[in-house]
């Protein structure tokens, strides 16, 4: 998956994945595109959207450096982004 840089990249994977449109592993697989829908970096699990965006440790650690480089509060996002309480 890419780094997004700017605000027409996020609207756009956005919009892509509110619509299952983001080429993650288990949508690659469903087209035909790769025999493995697991995700490379937990290797145990189906890489689907909702993974990426919420499940996945790495993306979780990727997000918690980036929120706290922008100066949001990652004990305040916690609960609400990961379900975590």
């Amino acid at each position: 998956m890419r780094i997004i840089r700017g605000d027409n990249d996020v609207e756009t994977n956005g919009k892509l994945a509110l619509h299952n449109r983001l080429l993650c592993n288990a949508n690659r697989n469903h087209r035909g595109l790769t025999n493995n829908p697991i995700c490379n970096e937990c290797d145990n699990v189906e890489e689907t959207i909702l993974h990426i965006l919420r499940d996945c440790k790495v993306a979780q650690q990727w997000l918690i450096r980036n929120l706290e480089a922008n100066g949001v509060a990652y004990p305040e996002m916690k609960s609400t982004y990961f379900g975590i309480t």
